[in-house]
């Protein structure tokens, strides 16, 4: 038998064509056609998320893949009791530096942190928490094996 007899979707009921050529012809239009609307859009749709959405997906950026690490965390901690004691210590130190941060900002009419870190600290300090948070961004997985 030759490669020919054994042809997959040999069909044309099996190519999985739409009777409806608008549903494929949007599908296959160039991203650069900006006059045609897609089927079923008004045009006062703006496009983009909501406030509401845009907070869930920033928070799911800064939670990320962290959120899987809390049960080995609370188990090195000693269990739930001990690990949510250790975070609302944590929290204390947490607020407290982002409202002395906050405190800084506003006295120094800085936006950004380390705009802050060197108004404040000055322009050497200035300097080392940006290598710090360069550092810290870029710096190899620090994962350990067992």
């Amino acid at each position: 038998m030759s490669r020919a007899d054994k042809a997959i979707n040999s069909e044309a009921g099996d190519w999985g064509y739409s009777e409806d050529a608008g549903e494929r012809v949007w599908l296959l239009q160039s991203p650069n056609v900006d006059s045609i609307q897609p089927p079923n859009q008004s045009d006062d749709r703006r496009g983009g998320a909501s406030s509401f959405g845009a907070v869930f997906i920033v928070v799911n950026a800064a939670l990320g893949a962290g959120l899987l690490n809390f049960p080995a965390a609370f188990n090195m901690a000693g269990g739930i009791t001990a690990g949510v004691t250790l975070q609302m210590c944590m929290m204390v130190f947490i607020i407290t530096g982002l409202v002395i941060l906050a405190y800084c900002s506003q006295v120094s009419n800085e936006t950004t942190y380390q705009e802050v870190i060197r108004a404040v600290c000055g322009k050497v300090l200035g300097v080392v928490c940006e290598l710090a948070i360069a550092v810290y961004t870029f710096r190899p997985s620090m994962v350990a094996s067992d």
